[in-house]
């Protein structure tokens, strides 16, 4: 068509007696698109009179047959204009519309094909997801099981179907997909926790003591924060730490990490960590580390933190309580092993624990009882293996070590009686902000050193040698005994005094503590209430009083802190007392009180949750994260946007494009 344009001779001669005006041929070459029509004898705009031909204009609708002087002028300004503009772009445009049309329309064709093989592909995954989820749940080793190494009771046969409708075993999909499949449902529960966190105005930090997995260190992280009236305990994950260097500094790097990752600049109103080595004296410490890039954090004793574990293993730089705590573990071992041995224990009564200070406490009560079952086990050395006999002969001449008997009784009559009434009193309750837990601490501290060592340590000699009469102390004994026990007493109370130093700025926090609010009604606590916006710069001072005021008036609102946070949200007071919601969820954002709300699938808390998962051989740091949050797995496993997550984190992993929806 663009090829087809009219360019006839036309015989129109014009003019005067003294000039002949007639057609120019050249025209039709100067001007591409100039045509002719022989009919009417004129001239035309081709591409006007093609997309424009309703147009009024003399070169669409009469044609041009008056040759003036000026025609190329004319034509020139025709040219020009934007109706001739606009008709030749349609004109340029002429045929490839429909070519692109044709490709868009294979392409949406092609896309919707695609679409629906990925939808196929798809909802055979989220049987997958959904089952694997329900998995998590229980604790299962759903990474690695197989026929061979299934455990007792799990059944992973026909829990799905593939899109042909044939039934699959989850054992039958390759180790490294179903890897693939819990690191993408553990990264999609992430995500939904950074979600969930963004919503928290303070947050507080927990580092646990670091974990060997293999050949690298590991700590875990526990974010705790409130949204609406609920306390929230998440597990974040198990960071790596560098196989050598300063663990202080390692572990400031995690948090600092942790900061930005999950985004709590502003945020961080506490920090927790377990165990000495992350809290030792000095200027080289964590929350140092934390403070120094400018975070606002005091050290915050949590509620999940055994103390007593805490202070024995923190006099772990001596080598007397190392070899102790060695000796613990090995008589542990050796009794929780083979179903044999346990039969004897039952038979003699005992039932021992888990950890450390109460394996102490159990060796020190049972000490007869365990004596004389090793002799037992020495003396008819036919009736056992050659491994029993030799670690049963080991740990006899163990009990019969004048250092791990006087140990024993040394660390339970110090824990009996001043370590385990400390303990009863924290509690986890909100009294712990109280001015009298200060007093408590330093009492402790002070009555731990005041004690006459002469005394302590005659009075230890003296129980041992009860527990074990063969024993036989000398006078070098018994002066390295007292050495022993100063260093140990001096270590215990330098771990107390460091754990706790930041308490005395969380004692404000008693203004919330409602045993008090009668008191407070007669004469408002201002000193206490100074020191509380002296230390948290982020409230309005004259409402917050007046908030406290009309509190501590109104008996009705007379609740602990978890109660009256969620009166005043389930009645929508939060706008009216802005300051003293903003003040309840700080103080229970920390870590110190223990939450009321109960785990719906058990009762332990956060930490022991963590630390059975990790202990178990066959669980990654991604199914750790399904196992101890199974309660949030539960609420997440029937959302079909968290499924649709997990697939395509799955499919990026892989590079499964197959996967992918297509636009």
């Amino acid at each position: 068509l663009k090829l087809k344009r009219p360019t006839p001779r036309l015989r129109f001669d014009q003019g005067d007696r003294y000039q002949k005006r007639h057609q120019h041929f050249d025209w039709y070459t100067k001007y591409g698109w100039l045509a002719g029509s022989i009919t009417t004898n004129r001239l035309y705009c081709f591409t006007c009179l093609m997309f424009n031909g309703n147009g009024t204009d003399e070169w669409t609708n009469t044609g041009v047959s008056h040759l003036a002087k000026h025609f190329e002028k004319k034509a020139a300004r025709h040219q020009s204009s934007r109706m001739h503009l606009r008709s030749q772009e349609a004109l340029q445009m002429l045929g490839k519309s429909t070519t692109e049309k044709s490709t868009v329309e294979s392409c949406r064709l092609a896309a919707a094909i695609h679409n629906r093989e990925a939808e196929t592909r798809r909802s055979t995954l989220r049987q997958i997801v959904h089952e694997l989820c329900r998995l998590g749940k229980q604790g299962l080793a759903i990474e690695t099981c197989t026929d061979s190494n299934m455990a007792d009771g799990q059944d992973f046969s026909y829990l799905f179907w593939d899109e042909e409708g044939e039934p699959l075993r989850l054992d039958r999909i390759p180790i490294e997909q179903r890897r693939q499949l819990v690191q993408a449902i553990a990264a999609a529960m992430l995500g939904k926790m950074k979600e969930e966190l963004a919503k928290a105005p303070f947050v507080s930090l927990q580092i646990d003591e670091a974990y060997e997995t293999g050949s690298s260190r590991q700590v875990s992280v526990i974010l705790r924060y409130c949204i609406g009236a609920k306390i929230i305990e998440r597990f974040a994950g198990l960071y790596d730490l560098p196989e050598w260097g300063d663990l202080q500094l390692s572990v400031g790097s995690v948090v600092l990490k942790m900061i930005e990752e999950w985004e709590l600049e502003g945020r961080l109103i506490g920090q927790s960590y377990d165990g000495s080595s992350m809290t030792p004296a000095g200027d080289c410490t964590i929350q140092a580390v934390v403070t120094d890039a400018g975070h606002h954090a005091p050290l915050v004793h949590s509620y999940m933190h055994r103390l007593d574990l805490i202070l024995l293993f923190g006099t772990t730089t001596i080598r007397e309580v190392r070899t102790l705590i060695g000796n613990l573990k090995i008589l542990r071992n050796f009794f929780e092993a083979p179903k044999r041995r346990m039969r004897l224990i039952n038979d003699g009564g005992i039932l021992p624990p888990l950890d450390a200070t109460q394996w102490l406490s159990t060796v020190h009560e049972y000490f007869s009882s365990i004596s004389n079952i090793l002799d037992a086990i020495v003396s008819n050395e036919h009736l056992w293996d050659p491994e029993t006999l030799t670690l049963a002969i080991v740990l006899r001449q163990r009990l019969d070590d004048y250092e791990f008997v006087y140990l024993l009784c040394f660390f339970h009559a110090i824990f009996v009686n001043f370590i385990y009434p400390l303990v009863d009193f924290l509690d986890g309750n909100f009294s712990v902000y109280g001015s009298s837990t200060m007093e408590k601490i330093g009492k402790t501290i002070k009555d731990m050193r005041d004690l006459k060592k002469d005394v302590l340590v005659q009075s230890r000699v003296a129980m041992s040698l009860k527990l074990n009469p063969r024993l036989n102390f000398d006078e070098d004994m018994i002066c390295h005994l007292k050495q022993l026990s100063e260093d140990i007493i001096l270590d215990m109370t330098r771990q107390l005094k460091t754990r706790f130093k930041d308490h005395h700025n969380l004692t404000s926090l008693e203004l919330l503590c409602e045993l008090a609010f009668p008191n407070y009604a007669v004469e408002f606590p201002k000193l206490t209430f100074r020191r509380l916006v002296t230390y948290y710069q982020l409230f309005d001072q004259e409402r917050l009083e007046n908030e406290l005021y009309n509190i501590y008036e109104d008996e009705q609102k007379r609740l602990p802190p978890v109660d009256l946070l969620d009166y005043l949200v389930r009645n929508d007071l939060e706008d009216v007392y802005s300051e003293v919601t903003k003040l309840l969820r700080l103080s229970l954002s920390l870590p110190a009180v223990r939450p009321q709300q109960k785990n719906i699938f058990s009762d332990e808390c956060l930490l022991t949750r963590i630390k059975k998962a990790v202990a178990s051989p066959n669980t990654s740091e991604y199914l750790a994260v399904l196992h101890v949050e199974r309660d949030f797995l539960d609420l997440l496993s029937n959302d079909k946007s968290f499924k649709e997550r997990v697939i395509d984190l799955f499919a990026v992993m892989g590079d499964r494009t197959e996967l992918i929806y297509q636009s």
